[in-house]
C-alpha cells in the first residue's frame, strides 16, 4: 500500500468509517426513548442519571478500543473488525423485534 497523500487516494474504508456513527446516531436517542416511556414518572430521573453515565463511559472506551484497533490492524481491517458489533447489534434488534410482535410464539427451549 502506498502512502496517502490526499483524498483521492484514501481507500473507501475512511469514507465509510464516518457513515457508521451516522446511521447509528439515530438509534440511540430512539432506544432511550423508549426506555424512558416505557417507565414510571418517579423512575425516569435516575435512569437518565445512568443513561448519561454510561454514554460517557461508553463513548471514552469505545474512542479507547476503536484508537487501539486501527493501530493494531490495518486501516482496511481494522473498518472490518468494527463492523461485528453493528452486525451484532442489528442481530439483536432483529430479534427483539421478532419477539415483540410475536410474543406467544413457542420457544425452542421452554422452562420446566
Amino acid at each position: 500500500h502506498g502512502r496517502v497523500t490526499g483524498w483521492a487516494g484514501a481507500p473507501i474504508a475512511a469514507y465509510l468509517l464516518p457513515m457508521i456513527g451516522l446511521l447509528m446516531a439515530p438509534i440511540y436517542p430512539a432506544l432511550n426513548s423508549a426506555i424512558l416511556s416505557s417507565m414510571r414518572p418517579q423512575e425516569q430521573p435516575a435512569m437518565v442519571g445512568l443513561i448519561v453515565v454510561f454514554s460517557a463511559l461508553g463513548g471514552t472506551t469505545g474512542s479507547f478500543i476503536v484508537g487501539h484497533l486501527l493501530a493494531a490492524f490495518s486501516g482496511t481491517v481494522g473498518f472490518y473488525v468494527l463492523l461485528v458489533p453493528i452486525v451484532l447489534l442489528i442481530g439483536a434488534a432483529t430479534m427483539i423485534q421478532r419477539l415483540a410482535t410475536y410474543p406467544n410464539t413457542p420457544r425452542a427451549i421452554k422452562e420446566g
